[in-house]
Protein backbone atom coordinates (compact mmCIF):
# COMPACT_ATOMS: atom_id res chain seq x y z
CA UNK A 1 0.00 0.00 0.00
CA UNK A 2 4.27 1.31 -0.69
CA UNK A 3 2.23 1.90 1.48
CA UNK A 4 -2.03 0.41 0.82
CA UNK A 5 -1.40 1.12 -3.08
CA UNK A 6 -2.36 -0.38 -2.49
CA UNK A 7 0.49 0.03 -4.28
CA UNK A 8 1.73 2.87 -6.77
CA UNK A 9 2.71 1.26 -9.95
CA UNK A 10 6.83 1.55 -10.79
CA UNK A 11 7.72 0.90 -13.66
CA UNK A 12 9.84 -2.50 -14.30
CA UNK A 13 13.55 -2.06 -14.11
CA UNK A 14 12.95 0.88 -12.02
CA UNK A 15 12.99 1.78 -8.18
CA UNK A 16 12.40 4.58 -6.32
CA UNK A 17 15.42 6.16 -4.89
CA UNK A 18 15.01 4.55 -1.18
CA UNK A 19 17.43 3.75 0.78
CA UNK A 20 20.42 2.61 -2.29
CA UNK A 21 23.06 3.31 0.14
CA UNK A 22 21.46 -0.28 1.52
CA UNK A 23 22.91 -1.57 -1.92
CA UNK A 24 26.21 0.18 -1.48
CA UNK A 25 26.62 -1.48 2.03
CA UNK A 26 25.92 -5.18 0.88
CA UNK A 27 28.42 -4.71 -2.28
CA UNK A 28 30.45 -2.98 0.41
CA UNK A 29 30.36 -5.71 2.81
CA UNK A 30 30.58 -8.36 -0.27
CA UNK A 31 27.04 -9.34 1.35
CA UNK A 32 24.72 -8.93 -1.99
CA UNK A 33 24.57 -12.73 -3.58
CA UNK A 34 22.27 -12.01 -6.53
CA UNK A 35 20.49 -14.43 -7.91
CA UNK A 36 21.47 -16.29 -11.14
CA UNK A 37 20.11 -15.21 -14.64
CA UNK A 38 17.86 -17.64 -15.92
CA UNK A 39 19.49 -19.41 -18.72
CA UNK A 40 17.54 -18.06 -21.72
CA UNK A 41 15.48 -20.53 -23.88
CA UNK A 42 13.43 -21.14 -26.80
CA UNK A 43 10.01 -18.30 -26.89
CA UNK A 44 7.38 -20.22 -24.65
CA UNK A 45 9.40 -22.73 -23.12
CA UNK A 46 7.87 -23.42 -19.60
CA UNK A 47 10.20 -25.69 -17.51
CA UNK A 48 12.83 -22.69 -18.00
CA UNK A 49 9.84 -19.86 -17.22
CA UNK A 50 9.11 -21.49 -14.24
CA UNK A 51 12.51 -22.26 -13.12
CA UNK A 52 13.11 -18.37 -13.51
CA UNK A 53 9.79 -17.67 -11.56
CA UNK A 54 10.66 -19.81 -8.68
CA UNK A 55 13.62 -18.53 -8.40
CA UNK A 56 13.11 -15.23 -8.45
CA UNK A 57 10.15 -15.87 -5.47
CA UNK A 58 13.18 -17.30 -3.32
CA UNK A 59 15.22 -14.21 -4.47
CA UNK A 60 12.37 -11.63 -2.80
CA UNK A 61 11.26 -14.19 0.04
CA UNK A 62 7.62 -14.52 -1.32
CA UNK A 63 6.39 -17.70 0.69
CA UNK A 64 4.21 -18.58 -2.38
CA UNK A 65 3.47 -16.91 -6.14
CA UNK A 66 1.32 -17.77 -8.85
CA UNK A 67 1.49 -17.47 -11.90
CA UNK A 68 -0.28 -17.58 -15.55
CA UNK A 69 0.54 -16.93 -19.30
CA UNK A 70 -2.81 -16.18 -21.47
CA UNK A 71 -2.42 -15.97 -25.50
CA UNK A 72 -4.86 -15.52 -28.40
CA UNK A 73 -7.94 -15.95 -25.48
CA UNK A 74 -6.44 -19.14 -24.36
CA UNK A 75 -4.77 -20.13 -21.33
CA UNK A 76 -1.49 -21.79 -22.45
CA UNK A 77 0.56 -22.20 -18.77
CA UNK A 78 0.05 -21.85 -15.78
CA UNK A 79 2.07 -22.68 -12.10
CA UNK A 80 2.27 -21.87 -8.43
CA UNK A 81 5.47 -22.55 -6.05
CA UNK A 82 5.63 -22.34 -2.30
CA UNK A 83 3.20 -22.32 0.36
CA UNK A 84 -0.33 -20.80 0.85
CA UNK A 85 -0.03 -20.71 4.40
CA UNK A 86 2.03 -21.61 7.90
CA UNK A 87 0.43 -24.93 8.04
CA UNK A 88 2.45 -26.09 4.66
CA UNK A 89 -0.50 -26.48 2.20
CA UNK A 90 1.08 -25.81 -1.39
CA UNK A 91 0.25 -22.55 -3.21
CA UNK A 92 -1.97 -23.47 -6.32
CA UNK A 93 -3.49 -21.66 -9.58
CA UNK A 94 -7.01 -21.52 -7.73
CA UNK A 95 -5.74 -20.09 -4.34
CA UNK A 96 -7.63 -16.81 -4.12
CA UNK A 97 -5.35 -13.60 -2.84
CA UNK A 98 -5.37 -9.89 -2.76
CA UNK A 99 -5.08 -8.37 -5.56
CA UNK A 100 -4.76 -4.54 -4.71
CA UNK A 101 -4.11 -2.18 -6.94
CA UNK A 102 -4.98 -4.78 -10.09
CA UNK A 103 -8.24 -4.45 -9.05
CA UNK A 104 -8.55 -1.00 -10.17
CA UNK A 105 -8.66 -2.55 -13.82
CA UNK A 106 -11.97 -4.50 -12.83
CA UNK A 107 -13.22 -1.16 -11.39
CA UNK A 108 -12.37 0.95 -14.83
CA UNK A 109 -13.45 -2.15 -17.12
CA UNK A 110 -17.20 -1.94 -14.72
CA UNK A 111 -17.00 1.91 -15.66
CA UNK A 112 -15.80 1.54 -19.34
CA UNK A 113 -19.26 -1.17 -19.83
CA UNK A 114 -21.18 1.51 -18.41
CA UNK A 115 -20.29 4.07 -20.21
CA UNK A 116 -20.75 1.69 -23.69
CA UNK A 117 -24.45 0.83 -22.29
CA UNK A 118 -25.28 4.78 -22.32
CA UNK A 119 -25.83 4.76 -18.40
CA UNK A 120 -22.43 6.84 -17.84
CA UNK A 121 -20.19 9.75 -19.68
CA UNK A 122 -16.81 9.83 -19.23
CA UNK A 123 -16.29 13.57 -19.80
CA UNK A 124 -19.67 14.11 -17.65
CA UNK A 125 -18.54 15.63 -14.21
CA UNK A 126 -19.47 13.20 -11.43
CA UNK A 127 -21.41 15.66 -9.49
CA UNK A 128 -23.74 14.78 -12.44
CA UNK A 129 -23.94 10.89 -10.60
CA UNK A 130 -23.17 11.96 -7.10
CA UNK A 131 -24.63 15.67 -6.45
CA UNK A 132 -23.52 15.15 -2.93
CA UNK A 133 -19.90 15.57 -3.98
CA UNK A 134 -17.80 17.42 -2.69
CA UNK A 135 -13.89 18.12 -2.24
CA UNK A 136 -12.73 21.13 -0.13
CA UNK A 137 -12.63 23.33 -3.08
CA UNK A 138 -16.32 23.81 -4.14
CA UNK A 139 -15.53 24.93 -7.64
CA UNK A 140 -13.23 22.20 -8.04
CA UNK A 141 -15.78 19.31 -6.82
CA UNK A 142 -17.86 20.56 -9.86
CA UNK A 143 -14.87 20.46 -12.75
CA UNK A 144 -13.85 16.49 -11.30
CA UNK A 145 -15.32 14.34 -14.39
CA UNK A 146 -15.45 10.41 -14.57
CA UNK A 147 -12.10 11.14 -16.72
CA UNK A 148 -9.89 12.43 -14.32
CA UNK A 149 -11.23 9.91 -11.99
CA UNK A 150 -10.05 7.62 -13.97
CA UNK A 151 -6.72 8.88 -15.32
CA UNK A 152 -5.72 9.94 -11.90
CA UNK A 153 -6.30 13.40 -12.77
CA UNK A 154 -8.49 15.00 -10.17
CA UNK A 155 -5.98 17.02 -8.29
CA UNK A 156 -6.83 14.88 -5.15
CA UNK A 157 -2.85 13.68 -3.75
CA UNK A 158 -0.96 10.21 -3.60
CA UNK A 159 -0.79 11.32 0.09
CA UNK A 160 -4.40 11.71 0.64
CA UNK A 161 -5.34 8.40 -1.22
CA UNK A 162 -3.01 6.51 1.26
CA UNK A 163 -4.40 8.10 4.26
CA UNK A 164 -3.98 5.00 6.94
CA UNK A 165 -7.69 6.21 8.04
CA UNK A 166 -9.13 4.93 4.31
CA UNK A 167 -7.82 1.46 5.03
CA UNK A 168 -9.95 0.28 8.49
CA UNK A 169 -12.88 -1.48 8.83
CA UNK A 170 -15.99 0.18 9.61
CA UNK A 171 -16.71 2.77 7.68
CA UNK A 172 -18.64 2.48 4.23
CA UNK A 173 -17.33 3.38 0.54
CA UNK A 174 -20.11 6.64 0.80
CA UNK A 175 -18.77 7.78 4.23
CA UNK A 176 -15.12 7.64 2.49
CA UNK A 177 -15.83 9.41 -0.01
CA UNK A 178 -18.01 11.91 1.74
CA UNK A 179 -14.99 12.51 3.79
CA UNK A 180 -13.54 13.95 1.32
CA UNK A 181 -15.42 17.69 2.11
CA UNK A 182 -12.51 18.46 3.94
CA UNK A 183 -9.75 17.59 1.75
CA UNK A 184 -7.96 19.94 -0.49
CA UNK A 185 -6.40 19.06 -4.13
CA UNK A 186 -2.72 19.84 -4.48
CA UNK A 187 -2.80 20.86 -7.98
CA UNK A 188 -5.77 22.15 -10.93
CA UNK A 189 -8.10 19.47 -11.47
CA UNK A 190 -6.96 17.89 -14.98
CA UNK A 191 -3.77 19.77 -15.15
CA UNK A 192 -1.58 16.52 -14.57
CA UNK A 193 -1.63 13.28 -13.49
CA UNK A 194 -0.98 12.03 -9.59
CA UNK A 195 -1.73 8.62 -8.80
CA UNK A 196 -4.74 8.45 -6.37
CA UNK A 197 -6.09 5.32 -4.49
CA UNK A 198 -9.08 7.83 -3.10
CA UNK A 199 -10.67 8.24 -7.15
CA UNK A 200 -11.21 4.79 -7.70
CA UNK A 201 -13.22 4.53 -4.16
CA UNK A 202 -15.22 7.55 -5.84
CA UNK A 203 -15.79 5.70 -9.01
CA UNK A 204 -17.28 2.70 -7.02
CA UNK A 205 -19.83 5.14 -6.20
CA UNK A 206 -20.54 6.24 -9.47
CA UNK A 207 -20.89 2.69 -10.60
CA UNK A 208 -23.49 2.38 -8.04
CA UNK A 209 -25.55 5.24 -9.04
CA UNK A 210 -25.17 4.82 -13.08
CA UNK A 211 -26.14 0.70 -12.31
CA UNK A 212 -28.53 1.22 -10.04
CA UNK A 213 -26.97 -1.44 -8.02
CA UNK A 214 -23.92 -2.24 -5.10
CA UNK A 215 -20.48 -2.35 -6.96
CA UNK A 216 -19.85 -5.85 -5.56
CA UNK A 217 -23.18 -6.74 -7.15
CA UNK A 218 -22.33 -4.95 -10.63
CA UNK A 219 -18.71 -6.36 -10.68
CA UNK A 220 -20.12 -10.06 -10.11
CA UNK A 221 -22.85 -10.07 -12.39
CA UNK A 222 -21.11 -8.50 -15.36
CA UNK A 223 -17.73 -9.11 -14.71
CA UNK A 224 -17.05 -12.45 -12.36
CA UNK A 225 -19.91 -14.82 -13.85
CA UNK A 226 -19.37 -13.95 -17.56
CA UNK A 227 -15.73 -14.84 -17.10
CA UNK A 228 -15.97 -17.61 -15.06
CA UNK A 229 -14.32 -16.71 -11.75
CA UNK A 230 -15.16 -19.01 -9.76
CA UNK A 231 -12.00 -18.57 -7.42
CA UNK A 232 -13.08 -14.60 -6.71
CA UNK A 233 -14.35 -13.06 -3.60
CA UNK A 234 -15.39 -9.80 -2.02
CA UNK A 235 -14.85 -11.21 1.76
CA UNK A 236 -11.70 -12.87 3.50
CA UNK A 237 -14.85 -14.99 5.60
CA UNK A 238 -15.92 -16.38 1.91
CA UNK A 239 -12.19 -16.14 0.41
CA UNK A 240 -10.79 -18.44 3.35
CA UNK A 241 -13.46 -20.75 2.63
CA UNK A 242 -12.17 -21.64 -0.79
CA UNK A 243 -8.89 -21.76 1.03
CA UNK A 244 -7.29 -18.20 0.71
CA UNK A 245 -3.41 -17.40 0.92
CA UNK A 246 -2.69 -16.77 3.99
CA UNK A 247 -0.91 -12.90 3.43
CA UNK A 248 2.86 -12.68 5.00
CA UNK A 249 4.43 -9.85 6.37
CA UNK A 250 8.11 -8.82 7.35
CA UNK A 251 9.71 -8.14 10.48
CA UNK A 252 13.00 -7.81 10.84
CA UNK A 253 13.75 -9.50 7.60
CA UNK A 254 11.60 -13.01 8.88
CA UNK A 255 8.51 -13.70 6.90
CA UNK A 256 5.53 -13.85 9.48
CA UNK A 257 2.08 -14.95 8.62
CA UNK A 258 -0.53 -11.91 9.85
CA UNK A 259 -3.97 -11.00 9.70
CA UNK A 260 -4.34 -7.76 8.16
CA UNK A 261 -7.91 -6.07 9.04
CA UNK A 262 -9.57 -6.46 5.16
CA UNK A 263 -11.09 -2.90 4.33
CA UNK A 264 -14.12 -3.95 2.23
CA UNK A 265 -15.21 -0.60 1.59
CA UNK A 266 -12.01 0.32 -0.29
CA UNK A 267 -12.58 -2.74 -2.78
CA UNK A 268 -12.73 -0.91 -5.29
CA UNK A 269 -9.29 0.39 -5.29
CA UNK A 270 -7.60 -2.63 -4.91
CA UNK A 271 -9.48 -5.12 -2.59
CA UNK A 272 -10.50 -7.95 -4.61
CA UNK A 273 -9.51 -11.34 -3.84
CA UNK A 274 -8.80 -13.99 -6.78
CA UNK A 275 -6.64 -16.61 -7.84
CA UNK A 276 -3.87 -16.37 -10.41
CA UNK A 277 -6.34 -18.86 -13.02
CA UNK A 278 -9.14 -16.14 -12.62
CA UNK A 279 -6.70 -13.25 -13.41
CA UNK A 280 -6.32 -15.54 -16.62
CA UNK A 281 -10.11 -15.74 -17.45
CA UNK A 282 -9.80 -12.33 -17.22
CA UNK A 283 -6.77 -11.69 -19.15
CA UNK A 284 -8.08 -13.91 -21.71
CA UNK A 285 -10.85 -11.24 -22.52
CA UNK A 286 -8.09 -8.28 -23.19
CA UNK A 287 -6.09 -10.75 -25.21
CA UNK A 288 -8.86 -11.16 -27.31
CA UNK A 289 -9.93 -8.08 -28.43
CA UNK A 290 -12.41 -7.69 -25.22
CA UNK A 291 -14.27 -11.52 -26.14
CA UNK A 292 -14.07 -14.15 -23.25
CA UNK A 293 -14.41 -17.09 -25.58
CA UNK A 294 -17.88 -16.31 -27.31
CA UNK A 295 -19.01 -13.60 -24.85
CA UNK A 296 -18.48 -9.88 -25.78
CA UNK A 297 -16.76 -7.86 -22.32
CA UNK A 298 -16.13 -5.13 -23.56
CA UNK A 299 -16.20 -3.12 -26.96
CA UNK A 300 -13.81 -0.51 -28.30
CA UNK A 301 -15.16 2.45 -28.80
CA UNK A 302 -14.30 3.01 -32.19
CA UNK A 303 -15.84 6.79 -32.36
CA UNK A 304 -12.81 8.30 -30.03
CA UNK A 305 -10.07 5.05 -30.95
CA UNK A 306 -10.68 4.93 -35.11
CA UNK A 307 -8.44 2.17 -35.86
CA UNK A 308 -7.00 0.91 -32.26
CA UNK A 309 -8.98 -1.50 -30.72
CA UNK A 310 -6.70 -1.94 -27.46
CA UNK A 311 -6.06 1.55 -26.73
CA UNK A 312 -9.87 1.14 -24.96
CA UNK A 313 -8.74 -1.61 -22.85
CA UNK A 314 -5.90 0.87 -21.25
CA UNK A 315 -7.76 2.81 -18.82
CA UNK A 316 -5.48 2.38 -15.21
CA UNK A 317 -3.52 0.49 -17.15
CA UNK A 318 0.13 1.79 -17.15
CA UNK A 319 1.59 2.12 -20.79
CA UNK A 320 5.05 0.77 -20.98
CA UNK A 321 7.57 0.44 -24.04
CA UNK A 322 9.71 -2.35 -22.90
CA UNK A 323 12.94 -2.48 -24.90
CA UNK A 324 12.42 -5.91 -27.28
CA UNK A 325 9.22 -5.98 -26.64
CA UNK A 326 7.42 -2.65 -27.41
CA UNK A 327 3.86 -1.54 -25.75
CA UNK A 328 2.66 -3.68 -23.05
CA UNK A 329 0.53 -1.97 -20.97
CA UNK A 330 0.71 -3.24 -16.98
CA UNK A 331 -0.59 -3.26 -13.47
CA UNK A 332 1.24 -3.31 -10.02
CA UNK A 333 -0.61 -4.24 -6.75
CA UNK A 334 0.78 -4.15 -3.42
CA UNK A 335 -1.10 -4.59 -0.01
CA UNK A 336 0.52 -4.89 3.60
CA UNK A 337 0.63 -8.98 2.98
CA UNK A 338 0.01 -9.23 -0.83
CA UNK A 339 1.50 -8.42 -4.37
CA UNK A 340 0.60 -8.46 -7.74
CA UNK A 341 1.60 -7.76 -11.37
CA UNK A 342 -0.97 -7.94 -14.43
CA UNK A 343 0.20 -6.92 -18.09
CA UNK A 344 -0.56 -7.14 -21.84
CA UNK A 345 1.04 -7.24 -25.10
CA UNK A 346 -1.36 -6.10 -27.38
CA UNK A 347 0.27 -6.27 -30.67
CA UNK A 348 0.63 -10.39 -29.88
CA UNK A 349 -2.71 -10.78 -27.76
CA UNK A 350 -0.45 -12.02 -24.53
CA UNK A 351 -1.69 -11.56 -21.39
CA UNK A 352 1.05 -12.59 -17.49
CA UNK A 353 -0.52 -12.42 -14.34
CA UNK A 354 1.76 -12.96 -10.73
CA UNK A 355 0.03 -12.85 -7.31
CA UNK A 356 1.98 -13.43 -4.04
CA UNK A 357 1.03 -14.28 -0.58
CA UNK A 358 3.11 -11.58 0.67
CA UNK A 359 4.80 -7.85 -0.36
CA UNK A 360 8.14 -7.61 1.16
CA UNK A 361 9.80 -5.36 -1.89
CA UNK A 362 7.72 -2.31 -1.10
CA UNK A 363 10.72 -0.07 0.03
CA UNK A 364 13.48 -2.51 -0.41
CA UNK A 365 15.25 -2.68 -4.36
CA UNK A 366 14.83 -6.81 -4.52
CA UNK A 367 12.93 -7.68 -7.55
CA UNK A 368 8.80 -6.80 -7.19
CA UNK A 369 6.07 -9.35 -8.31
CA UNK A 370 4.84 -6.83 -11.05
CA UNK A 371 8.78 -6.85 -12.38
CA UNK A 372 8.65 -10.75 -12.19
CA UNK A 373 5.51 -10.30 -14.58
CA UNK A 374 7.08 -8.46 -16.95
CA UNK A 375 9.93 -10.56 -16.81
CA UNK A 376 7.71 -13.61 -17.15
CA UNK A 377 6.76 -12.22 -20.65
CA UNK A 378 9.64 -11.54 -21.98
CA UNK A 379 11.08 -14.83 -21.44
CA UNK A 380 7.95 -15.90 -23.18
CA UNK A 381 8.53 -13.77 -26.17
CA UNK A 382 12.39 -15.29 -26.38
CA UNK A 383 13.47 -11.90 -24.81
CA UNK A 384 16.16 -12.35 -21.74
CA UNK A 385 14.70 -11.23 -18.63
CA UNK A 386 15.49 -7.58 -16.88
CA UNK A 387 19.10 -7.56 -14.54
CA UNK A 388 19.26 -9.80 -11.06
CA UNK A 389 18.36 -7.42 -7.85
CA UNK A 390 20.17 -8.19 -4.49
CA UNK A 391 18.28 -11.15 -2.81
CA UNK A 392 16.01 -9.68 0.01
CA UNK A 393 17.44 -11.61 2.62
CA UNK A 394 20.84 -9.66 1.80
CA UNK A 395 19.14 -6.17 1.74
CA UNK A 396 17.42 -7.10 5.29
CA UNK A 397 20.49 -8.45 6.45
CA UNK A 398 22.31 -4.91 5.83
CA UNK A 399 19.22 -3.05 7.77
CA UNK A 400 19.53 -5.09 10.38
CA UNK A 401 23.16 -4.72 10.91
CA UNK A 402 22.60 -0.63 10.63
CA UNK A 403 19.44 -0.75 13.44
CA UNK A 404 22.08 -3.15 15.15
CA UNK A 405 25.00 -0.33 14.73
CA UNK A 406 22.53 2.55 15.59
CA UNK A 407 21.52 0.87 19.05
CA UNK A 408 24.83 0.37 20.32
CA UNK A 409 25.59 3.75 19.60
CA UNK A 410 22.54 5.03 21.46
CA UNK A 411 23.31 3.01 24.54
CA UNK A 412 26.95 4.03 24.49
CA UNK A 413 25.79 7.97 24.08
CA UNK A 414 23.55 6.61 27.21
CA UNK A 415 26.34 5.09 28.70
CA UNK A 416 28.53 8.72 28.20
CA UNK A 417 25.99 10.81 30.27
CA UNK A 418 27.76 9.45 33.23
CA UNK A 419 30.73 11.94 34.30
CA UNK A 420 30.04 13.95 31.01
CA UNK A 421 29.09 17.09 32.90
CA UNK A 422 32.25 17.37 34.92
CA UNK A 423 34.27 16.27 32.28
CA UNK A 424 32.84 19.19 30.05
CA UNK A 425 34.29 21.57 32.44
CA UNK A 426 37.96 20.04 31.62
CA UNK A 427 40.31 22.06 29.35
CA UNK A 428 41.24 20.45 26.13
CA UNK A 429 38.32 17.48 26.19
CA UNK A 430 35.17 20.05 25.44
CA UNK A 431 35.62 20.73 22.23
CA UNK A 432 35.41 17.06 20.93
CA UNK A 433 33.03 15.71 23.49
CA UNK A 434 30.59 18.99 22.08
CA UNK A 435 30.86 18.30 18.36
CA UNK A 436 30.20 14.36 19.26
CA UNK A 437 27.33 15.99 21.07
CA UNK A 438 26.48 17.83 18.06
CA UNK A 439 26.92 15.13 15.96
CA UNK A 440 25.46 12.15 17.65
CA UNK A 441 22.93 13.26 19.91
CA UNK A 442 21.48 16.19 18.09
CA UNK A 443 21.79 15.54 13.95
CA UNK A 444 22.07 11.76 14.02
CA UNK A 445 18.55 11.51 16.04
CA UNK A 446 16.88 14.94 13.70
CA UNK A 447 17.84 12.39 10.48
CA UNK A 448 16.36 9.53 12.09
CA UNK A 449 13.02 11.38 13.02
CA UNK A 450 12.53 14.02 9.79
CA UNK A 451 14.48 12.34 7.01
CA UNK A 452 14.33 8.97 7.61
CA UNK A 453 9.93 9.08 7.03
CA UNK A 454 10.11 11.24 4.28
CA UNK A 455 13.13 9.03 2.39
CA UNK A 456 10.59 5.89 3.00
CA UNK A 457 7.60 7.13 3.05
CA UNK A 458 7.63 9.33 -0.08
CA UNK A 459 5.86 8.54 -2.98
CA UNK A 460 5.96 9.33 -6.57
CA UNK A 461 4.32 13.15 -7.35
CA UNK A 462 3.98 13.33 -3.69
CA UNK A 463 4.19 17.19 -3.34
CA UNK A 464 3.42 17.08 0.61
CA UNK A 465 6.02 17.69 3.20
CA UNK A 466 5.03 15.57 6.23
CA UNK A 467 7.04 13.86 8.64
CA UNK A 468 4.33 13.40 11.33
CA UNK A 469 1.93 11.71 8.38
CA UNK A 470 4.66 9.71 6.80
CA UNK A 471 5.59 8.15 10.33
CA UNK A 472 1.90 7.64 10.53
CA UNK A 473 1.91 5.57 6.72
CA UNK A 474 5.83 4.10 7.83
CA UNK A 475 4.26 2.29 11.32
CA UNK A 476 1.43 1.00 8.69
CA UNK A 477 4.00 -0.27 6.23
CA UNK A 478 6.85 -1.40 7.76
CA UNK A 479 5.90 -1.21 11.89
CA UNK A 480 9.58 -2.91 12.71
CA UNK A 481 11.92 -0.86 10.97
CA UNK A 482 9.21 2.65 11.95
CA UNK A 483 9.58 1.31 15.86
CA UNK A 484 13.28 0.86 15.51
CA UNK A 485 13.74 3.92 13.83
CA UNK A 486 11.77 6.21 16.19
CA UNK A 487 13.24 4.27 19.55
CA UNK A 488 16.47 4.94 18.75
CA UNK A 489 15.69 8.68 17.04
CA UNK A 490 14.06 9.35 20.17
CA UNK A 491 16.84 7.77 22.28
CA UNK A 492 19.76 9.88 21.06
CA UNK A 493 17.67 12.91 21.39
CA UNK A 494 16.79 12.57 24.43
CA UNK A 495 20.46 12.53 25.53
CA UNK A 496 21.27 14.97 23.51
CA UNK A 497 19.13 17.38 25.08
CA UNK A 498 20.11 16.36 28.54
CA UNK A 499 23.59 17.12 27.52
CA UNK A 500 22.27 20.86 26.26
CA UNK A 501 20.68 21.41 29.69
CA UNK A 502 23.82 20.88 31.13
CA UNK A 503 25.42 23.29 28.77
CA UNK A 504 22.87 25.37 29.56
CA UNK A 505 22.95 25.45 32.94
CA UNK A 506 27.06 25.96 33.67
CA UNK A 507 26.38 29.87 33.58
CA UNK A 508 28.18 32.59 35.17
CA UNK A 509 26.25 35.29 36.98
CA UNK A 510 25.97 37.48 34.21
CA UNK A 511 24.57 35.13 32.03
CA UNK A 512 28.05 34.05 30.14
CA UNK A 513 28.71 30.58 30.08
CA UNK A 514 31.90 30.02 32.19
CA UNK A 515 32.63 26.46 30.68
CA UNK A 516 36.11 26.20 29.25
CA UNK A 517 35.18 24.20 26.54
CA UNK A 518 32.81 26.57 25.00
CA UNK A 519 35.22 29.44 25.33
CA UNK A 520 38.24 27.39 23.28
CA UNK A 521 35.54 27.07 20.74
Amino acid sequence: MNIPDTQTPVEPGTRRPIFWTIILCALLLGLATRPAQAELGMPGDFAKIDAYVEEQARASSLPGVAYAIVENGQIVHMAAFGTAGPDGRAMTAQTPMIIASVGKTITALAVRQLINAGKIEEDAPVQRYLPWFRVADDEASKQITIHHLLFHESGISTLSGNNPALYRPGPSTQELVRSLASVPLNRPVGSSTEYSNINYLILDQVIEAASGMPYEQYVQENIYDPLEMRHSFFSVEDARKAGMGSGYRYYFGLPVAVDVPYPRAAMAGGFHINSAEDMAHYLMAFSNHGFYKELSIVQPDRKQHEGDDQIYYNIDWTPYDLPGIGDAPGHAGGWLNYSSGIIYMPANRIGIVVLANSFPTQWLPAKATNEIAYDVLRLYTGNPPSPARPALTTLYLVVDILILAVAVLAAARFLSLRGWREKLGQRGKGPGMLIAWLLLDLLLPLVLLLVLPVAMASLPGQTEYSPLKNWSRMFFTVPDISAAGLILGMALLGVGLVKLAWIASRKKPGGIAETNSLRSL
